[in-house]
């Protein structure tokens, strides 16, 4: 592969290309391909994090990494364990999003180029799929980390990912049939939500009046469905974790070999259809009264 001029976005897709493609600064990949790119991103960031730690300033560009997640071939072309890698890094150096739309993936990319020394891992579907939020919002879910789609209620859907939201709206009309009053919340940036490790990162966390208002304590059951393994999350977001009594978290279990995102949903029971069960059973035998 040639190396292309500047501006120009790279695709890697074999360990060969991994490092011509990070020296083109912008780099795309299928998501589980991604992972050869990991050795060469962590030099960028721990060297990010040492000028930091001293005091000097930003002299690194920005580095958009684009990931294509896919529902098809085996586990090959389906972890996340790149997401997952990287959201372990520091939230101020490495921001992972997770944009809906492409309105939001717009927001994305337009803030990672105005940024210094900065790692942006977005992680988006190869297929088109329709708008979710318009302009405004998307502003405000990059801003904020995340975002209320509509009231609250009893039961707090929060999805991370595109088809993560899609099953949440199809739990949350399940549920409001049933009596139950529901909010979904779109959690963009995981590690936001984090227990900061450092001064520098904890001043990248969300406003904590506003993380208090998009995640109340007094939250009856909390259901995370995320593209991720729902351990990796639930450790990145424990500030959010409302404890096993009240807390159910779905994602990748290590299943793959599907011939689409649909079939990769039901592999790891991820689907509202796997999820709808649990979280009947979980509210009690009415399907209306909370467990105490």
């Amino acid at each position: 592969m040639r190396n292309p001029p500047q501006g120009d976005v790279n695709t890697a897709l074999n360990e060969e290309w991994r490092c011509q493609c990070y020296s083109g600064k912008t780099r795309v990949s299928y998501e589980a391909f991604a992972m050869k790119m990991i050795g060469a991103l962590r030099q960028e960031i721990t060297n990010v994090r040492h000028e930091k730690s001293l005091g000097w300033p930003a002299r690194g560009l920005f580095v958009p990494v684009i990931a294509m997640e896919n529902g098809k071939n085996e586990q090959s072309h389906q972890d996340p364990a790149f997401d997952e890698v990287l959201l372990e890094e520091m939230g101020d150096t490495v921001r992972v999003v997770y944009p809906p739309d492409g309105n939001v993936a717009m927001v994305c990319l337009q803030e990672c180029y105005q940024t210094q020394s900065q790692i942006w891992a977005m992680t988006v579907p190869k297929a088109t799929l329709p708008g979710a939020l318009d302009r405004p919002q998307a502003l405000q879910l990059v801003r904020d980390g995340a975002i209320a789609l509509g009231d609250g209620g009893e039961v707090q859907l929060i999805a991370v990912g595109v088809y993560q939201l899609q099953v949440c709206h199809e739990l949350a009309e399940e549920l409001t049939q049933r009596g139950l009053s529901c909010g979904v919340i779109y959690l963009l940036e995981p590690g936001r939500f984090r227990d900061p490790r450092d001064s520098m990162e904890a001043g990248h966390q969300c406003v904590a009046s506003r993380r208090a208002e998009l995640f109340p304590h007094d939250t009856k059951l909390r259901v995370f469905v995320c593209h991720v393994r729902p351990e990796v999350l639930l450790g990145a977001c424990r500030p959010l974790d409302l404890g096993p009594d009240r807390m159910l978290a779905f994602g990748y279990a290590n299943h793959g070999g599907t011939l689409d995102t649909a079939g990769l949903l039901l592999a790891n029971q991820s689907n509202s259809r796997s999820i709808t069960p649990i979280i009947r059973a979980r509210l009690g035998s009415s399907g209306r009264e909370l467990i105490k």
